[in-house]
């Protein structure tokens, strides 16, 4: 217990012990591996072995592999102060500039630290006071050209988490949820994990999906209707039971995917037995595969139509929109759950930021691109009556259409 209140007070996420020494730490990566106590063991220093960010000190082989995890973006030029950024001078005797700006801004309880090795500069900042807003983290992780990083100014990430980035449930019942559904496989998993971060309130869930629980979605275990959560992802029971479940819900986010690629992801899922699983090729040609394939092309449009006819108001997130900008698709559904006051504004945009550091989280399906096209004729024909019908029943409701991408002939084998 001592171990582990040590590692709390000092802002860690893991604490490890071992011949009574005690290794605190935020990131799992490479943590407690063989390699890192046989390291840990050529630190000079016996407080070495009490904070993890000391112990990187002396683990030079720890050193590089972690800096190429933290390394988020480049700049052409030296950021000019402002907010909360403090510039330090690194000794002009310091080999490794990098790996000193790192630690003094680790140390100083700084986000981002910021090193110029030409000057022998570094400079510690917040995440709001260098990137200003979300559209620029994207802008300066571009910037990064490969092979090339180490003539820029180099932008990287300290174990501190921004307090902004925390994640919590309401304290309180704030009444009734917002329902976020969707046909499964078009993507639930990974807008829950990034409105999580953005909103800074975790999403609720109708099931008890231990699995994503475990990977960071805490919503998924507590009751969706007890008022602490302002979304709740329910696939099913609001078509299963829509006179007694969709009077529960204030309103309605519908996740729209092509419905090609969401049967082939959905499937994957069934087939490997959780959320990021990717089966054989030789699962995609089995008769399972049409079976599932024929009740889907009916599931996928009349989901959407019971629950949207039940449920007013709507937004409509296009899948294919999320993965081109999901800072434009947050502050959709910001503004449609309708978080308008000023404390919010200024932290949801702090939170944008924490969002667009951690766009993947740990939901990202390993690709698959298919070698041969799993859609017979007729079921592509099926899918393709779905499209329509559903596109001309959004259409009628005034909301926003399809692409015509979503058709078969441009669609086959991109289930991922």
């Amino acid at each position: 217990m001592e171990c582990l209140d040590t590692c709390y007070s000092s802002g860690g996420l893991y604490a490890g012990l071992r011949n009574e020494r005690c290794l605190c730490g935020k990131k799992a990566d490479g943590f407690l591996s063989p390699e890192a106590w046989d390291l840990a063991s050529g630190c000079k220093s016996s407080e070495s072995y009490d904070i993890y960010m000391n112990v990187r000190k002396c683990e030079k082989k720890m050193i590089s592999s972690a800096m190429e995890k933290d390394l988020i973006g480049c700049l052409d030029s030296e950021p000019k102060l402002k907010g909360a950024m403090v510039a330090l001078k690194v000794s002009s005797g310091v080999p490794h500039v990098t790996q000193t700006c790192i630690l003094s801004c680790e140390r100083r309880g700084f986000t981002i630290a910021v090193a110029s090795q030409d000057r022998q500069l570094c400079i510690c900042s917040d995440l709001l006071s260098l990137f200003e807003k979300a559209e620029n983290v994207k802008k300066m992780s571009n910037n990064c050209i490969p092979g090339d990083a180490t003539d820029r100014i180099q932008i990287y990430e300290t174990f501190n988490e921004d307090p902004s980035c925390h994640i919590r449930f309401y304290d309180q019942n704030e009444g009734k949820p917002v329902m976020l559904f969707s046909f499964p496989g078009s993507g639930n998993t990974w807008i829950r994990h990034l409105m999580d971060i953005s909103m800074g309130v975790y999403t609720g869930s109708a099931y008890n999906d231990l699995s994503l629980y475990n990977r960071g979605l805490l919503g998924e275990i507590t009751n969706p209707f007890s008022g602490r959560s302002i979304v709740v992802k329910d696939h099913n029971l609001a078509k299963i039971f829509p006179y007694k479940v969709l009077p529960k819900y204030r309103g309605a986010i519908a996740l729209i995917r092509n419905p090609f690629h969401a049967i082939l992801a959905e499937w994957a899922r069934e087939s490997s037995r959780n959320h990021t699983g990717a089966p054989s090729e030789d699962r995609y040609k089995s008769a399972g595969f049409l079976q599932f394939a024929q009740e889907s092309s009916i599931r996928w449009r009349t989901t959407l139509e019971d629950v949207m006819t039940g449920v007013e108001p709507a937004l409509v997130i296009y899948y294919e929109n999320l993965v081109n900008d999901q800072v434009k698709e947050m502050r959709r559904i910001a503004e449609f759950l309708q978080l308008n006051s000023d404390d919010h504004r200024l932290n949801f945009e702090r939170r944008l930021i924490c969002m667009q550091l951690d766009v993947a989280g740990s939901f990202k399906r390993r690709k698959k691109t298919l070698t041969f096209d799993p859609f017979t004729g007729s079921l592509k024909e099926k899918l393709d009556n779905a499209i329509v019908r559903t596109n001309t029943f959004l259409v009628d409701h005034k909301l926003p259409s399809m692409v015509l991408s979503y058709l078969s002939n441009s669609t086959a084998g991109k289930g991922d």
